[in-house]
């Protein structure tokens, strides 16, 4: 685990949409998330550069309730998922 980092991560999975700019939806998993990012398992093709923003929403089709869209980037593409830092206002 990288010591560096300033949130706790917490082990959870999560159904969640991946935004591109395009408006190009699909879906992954969270592996683990945190008040400063999250891991998440999507498929992308091609895959983002580092840098990319996107936003993250969760999904969860049989809420009334609309989830809130945010805001993310890419820090890191790897086997185990792509990494995103929230960009909080």
């Amino acid at each position: 685990m990288d010591e560096n980092r300033r949130h706790e991560r917490f082990d959870v999975s999560v159904d969640i949409k991946v935004i591109q700019t395009d408006g190009t939806v699909t879906l992954g998993v969270t592996r683990n998330f945190s008040d400063g990012g999250a891991l998440i398992q999507v498929e992308l093709d091609p895959a983002p550069e580092i840098g990319t923003p996107m936003q993250l929403q969760i999904h969860d089709p049989e809420s009334a309730f609309q989830r809130p869209v945010l805001r993310a980037r890419v820090v890191r593409v790897s086997s185990e998922g792509i990494a995103f830092e929230l960009l909080l206002d």
